[in-house]
């Protein structure tokens, strides 16, 4: 069994690292979405279009696709660099993000029997590591999902330089909790991508389901998202219903997928980031800001993944806005989304 394990989160790494695409399927023509106008949503029809024209013109801009949703409709659609709506794009970190709404299933579902469960539960046979450090045994899913864990993943806590040794080690679970603790659990926040492959595994053994068939049944399949790998990829329409389902409280046609309850802690505030690349607050696995535009103030949600990848949820305004792009590694991944956001769709309302 650890055989099988070892060779699908390989598998699911090497899928994380790389930048290929494959393809979606859709049930229908529209993928579930009514279709509608901005001006039917008492969106600003022009400065929309003018967002359409400007991504027509510049494709050097290396954004494939945006979408907007609003009051349960799609308004704005257009794809870019021979992207259509069944051509997936690479999630990234914004995977970690559903990820979040995965581990909120697992407790609903009484799999985990809390945030606050301790990881080590999960990973006994890592107590008799040589010169173990029993204050890792105080590492709960809480502080892996809000990149507070303590654990120093390179030249100093604000770095996150050894994740290929972890991914690419002999047993990359062992690999992480071989690392040094450099601060108490819960005190600091730094980002760490092996939070992520550590709380997938607790998915995998408190349901016993490996986490593609985990995801298929508990999120995919109710809503209506086919063709896609767990949280690697994923198809833009696909991606704006994860918007949605946050939107609509955690219900999809009536039926609850994950507890209002948790996605009201994952979206709130539970550190004040020193990153002014990234964002300022963080919840579980999800940013929070507020942009200003003119005499306004929107609150927004967002999942964000490496070259480019957001949703945007903006409760007060009942919309989702999906970005998805090739900028990776490059900083116009962040800033180029983020100024279209305000400049012509907040903007817009």
């Amino acid at each position: 069994m650890k055989r099988i394990y070892a060779v699908f989160f390989l598998t699911f790494i090497s899928l994380i690292l790389s930048t290929s695409k494959s393809f979606c399927l859709t049930r229908n023509l529209n993928n579930d979405w009514i279709i509608s106008s901005a001006s039917e949503v008492k969106l600003n029809q022009s400065i929309i279009n003018k967002l359409g024209q400007i991504l027509d013109i510049n494709k050097r801009l290396k954004i494939n696709s945006v979408l907007i949703a609003r009051n349960g409709k799609l308004v704005f659609e257009k794809y870019f660099n021979s992207y259509n709506m069944n051509k997936s794009n690479q999630l990234k970190s914004l995977g970690k993000s559903i990820t979040s709404i995965l581990i909120g299933i697992a407790i609903d579902n009484g799999f985990i029997k809390s945030v606050d469960a301790k990881i080590i539960d999960y990973f006994p046979e890592f107590r008799n590591l040589p010169g173990w450090d029993k204050n890792k045994e105080e590492i709960t899913i809480r502080h892996l999902i809000t990149m507070t864990a303590g654990f120093d993943c390179g030249d100093g806590l604000m770095t996150n330089k050894c994740i290929n040794d972890i991914f690419f080690s002999d047993d990359m679970f062992k690999a992480y909790f071989q690392l040094n603790l450099g601060v108490k659990p819960g005190t600091v926040w730094f980002y760490n991508d092996g939070n992520v492959m550590i709380l997938n595994r607790i998915i995998e053994l408190a349901s016993n389901v490996n986490i593609v068939e985990f995801q298929k049944k508990y999120l995919d399949s109710i809503l209506g998202i086919e063709g896609n790998l767990a949280s690697i990829e994923m198809c833009p329409r696909d991606l704006a219903k994860i918007g949605q389902l946050i939107l609509n409280k955690g219900k999809w046609n009536n039926k609850q997928v994950v507890s209002e309850t948790w996605l009201i802690e994952s979206m709130g505030t539970h550190f004040i980031v020193d990153d002014n690349f990234m964002g300022k607050y963080y919840g579980f696995f999800w940013w929070q800001y507020k942009f200003n535009v003119e005499d306004q103030s929107f609150l927004t949600h967002y999942a964000y993944g490496n070259g480019g990848q957001f949703i945007f949820i903006i409760p007060e305004e009942n919309m989702v806005v999906v970005f998805t792009g090739d900028n990776y590694n490059n900083y116009k991944s962040m800033s180029q989304p983020l100024g279209f956001l305000v400049k012509y769709i907040l903007n817009a309302v």
